[in-house]
């Protein structure tokens, strides 16, 4: 398909299901065949469904590669292939952004796939179960289970089930007992990284360290762990030890539940004489939606110079402050009250209310403030003749980061490309190539201005 961004042509839904006839007088199951009759009657099976003195498995290697069997049904982005006797199932994902930054709001979740039935006899595809995480096929291919926000159900693999068709089994997970001496769970833990990092490091040699000797010293240390959090401690001594990159401990993230995280307003804020005074509002980037402070939004005009008097009605000062008042308040509305500052002229030393949702986290508004610091420095050191880009990291965020003023910045007389503070990734090989890219002409189109080729 055509990229909507930028001049280029994808595949974003690549993927279809085919079936191989191992046999080369093998019919295909979808026709066309000069036989009315079913290929298996009903009659020829056993009472257990299998079929009666089943023949050995026949290849004929000869010609298979024309033997595939395209699966009648569009293609799309299909994971998860089972079989049973007389259907294909698989998962549906909807196509969407890998950075998240496409949805209808910040705390929408991602897509999830759903789960579809092929029926080979009709030649027909039907949603067995809209969004769900993963699911797997039982053996005799008659259930399947699912796994949809931690709960566990069990359904027909036939058919789509309900909670009132009776055929819908949720499984209880509380019934579940586990005895967990955490000294042991810890110890097997330390010994899994360990042996991981053995069999599949990037050299044989371990960079030259001594891994059983590392092993050795580190292990007896997992009797003396008192918390999951020093076990994270150890891992990360025990990775350190490669002195490598890409060798990371990412513990499961605790929070209690209805906690919303910290609020934060996007601006900064200093403790005057007059109260909490707004120093600066965060300006970031209106194409960034994760880079837009509250106070930016239609309706809260807030200014550097304002000060801030309460939040929900609870009055600020030096010992209650705007961190302690937003504690929780991360994705919720809240109730600000301000005191007009010099920059709203007749209307300053006025008091207002407002509403506005504080944000999680303030790094990509950070971010997109910082950028444009750089490139406003570019462009004073220039005379206004350079363009500035940076890349934050080599995966899609910063693929998306480098579009995002790529078509302003590669039209001035140079570039410069910052890969400061770069978190790494797999895209540096198409970075690379698109910023390297050579004009081999001009289109001239006419009342326009003149356009690279290529653009």
């Amino acid at each position: 398909v055509y990229d909507g961004h930028s001049f280029d042509l994808s595949f974003p839904s690549p993927i279809k299901p085919y079936l191989v006839a191992l046999a080369a007088a093998t019919p295909s199951p979808f026709g066309p065949t000069v036989d009315l009759e079913p290929a298996v009657a009903p009659d020829e099976k056993d009472s257990t469904g299998a079929l009666a003195g089943t023949a050995p498995v026949q290849v004929d290697p000869e010609g298979l590669a024309h033997r595939v069997i395209g699966v009648p049904g569009p293609q799309g982005n299909y994971t998860s292939l089972t079989a049973t006797d007389d259907a294909l199932l698989w998962l549906d994902w909807a196509l969407a952004g890998v950075t998240g930054d496409g949805k209808a709001s910040k705390d929408d979740k991602d897509a999830r796939p759903n789960l579809v039935r092929f029926d080979l006899a009709r030649r027909k595809s039907a949603t067995l179960v809209e969004s769900l995480d993963s699911y797997r096929l039982s053996g005799d291919g008659k259930k399947v289970v699912l796994i949809n926000d931690k709960q566990v159900s069990v359904v027909p693999s036939t058919a789509k089930a309900d909670e009132d068709s009776g055929q819908l089994v949720k499984v209880d997970l509380g019934r579940i007992r586990v005895m967990m001496n955490p000294v042991s769970v810890w110890g097997q833990a330390f010994d899994e990284a360990w042996r991981l990092q053995r069999d599949f490091f990037w050299t044989e040699d371990m960079a030259g360290q001594d891994w059983e000797s590392i092993h050795n010293r580190y292990r007896p240390l997992v009797d003396r762990l008192g918390s999951h959090d020093d076990l994270v401690d150890l891992l990360w001594e025990l990775h350190g030890e490669l002195g490598t990159s890409h060798a990371y401990v990412k513990p499961a993230a605790v929070t209690e539940n209805g906690s919303n995280g910290q609020g934060r307003l996007g601006a900064d804020l200093a403790l005057t004489a007059a109260g909490w005074e707004i120093s600066r509002v965060l300006a970031g980037e209106s194409s960034d939606p994760l880079a837009t402070s509250p106070l930016t939004r239609p309706g809260a005009g807030a200014l550097a110079g304002d000060v801030l008097l309460a939040i929900d009605g609870v009055p600020l000062s030096a010992t209650v402050t705007p961190a302690m008042q937003l504690v929780g308040a991360a994705g919720r509305a809240v109730e600000l009250t301000l005191r007009n500052g010099p920059g709203h002229g007749a209307k300053a030393g006025e008091q207002r209310r407002i509403a506005v949702v504080p944000v999680r986290d303030e790094e990509r508004l950070r971010y997109q403030e910082w950028v444009a610091a750089n490139r406003r420095t570019v462009r004073e050191a220039s005379g206004g003749r350079y363009g500035y880009l940076h890349i934050p990291d080599m995966m899609a965020n910063g693929w998306a980061q480098l579009h995002r003023d790529l078509d302003t910045e590669t039209a001035l007389d140079g570039l410069i490309v910052d890969v400061r503070r770069n978190r790494g990734g797999h895209t540096s090989q198409l970075v690379a190539e698109l910023i390297g890219r050579k004009v081999t002409g001009w289109s001239m189109p006419r009342g326009e201005r003149p356009r690279t080729y290529p653009h």
